[in-house]
């Protein structure tokens, strides 16, 4: 009877691939146990301003929690311009379709720790009205851990604008 030597290349693919388990498996469990809490809390200051009487109120994003998709499409200006109005206009709606237009992805990772500000099928709804047209906005935004600095970021939001206001 022979004994089999394991080659030394064997041996070696088999560290490198128990080495990359261990740091996946460390670094999902730091994005959900230290990073997930501030995503958490983002997500619930958020819903805490975004009512159906404020529903314009984007002041608990800052430009800096959107997402790597949304900065490449959004202007930091523009979308802080509208952070400061006190009443919504035409330029509120137009970020809102611009901001409703880019899709989103979860990064490698993010998907473990996500949490929202109303959900797809129960959003956040209220009314606004703009030069005596009323419309109906819809909010729903995903918050997860950013996975290279494990803070919070937008990585969904979609926004429904729907003109309740018929025009004769």
């Amino acid at each position: 009877m022979s004994i089999k030597k394991k080659s030394p290349v064997s041996t070696l693919i088999g560290i490198i691939v128990l080495v990359a388990v261990i740091g996946i498996l460390y670094y999902g469990l730091v994005l959900c146990t230290q990073a997930g809490p501030a995503a958490q809390a983002a997500a619930e200051k958020a819903e805490l301003k975004l009512k159906p009487e404020s529903i314009c109120d984007i002041s608990a994003i800052p430009y800096s929690m959107l997402s790597e998709d949304y900065k490449a499409y959004i202007s930091q200006s523009s979308y802080e311009e509208i952070m400061k109005q006190t009443a919504p206009s035409q330029a509120t709606i137009e970020l809102f379709q611009k901001i409703d237009k880019v899709e989103g992805e979860a990064k490698f990772l993010q998907g473990a720790a996500v949490y929202y500000c109303g959900t797809a099928e129960a959003p956040i709804t209220g009314v606004i009205e703009i030069l005596g047209i009323e419309y109906e906005v819809s909010h729903s935004i995903e918050f997860a851990p950013n996975v290279e600095n494990f803070q919070p970021e937008v990585i969904n939001w979609d926004i429904s604008i729907e003109r309740i206001t018929k025009i004769f």
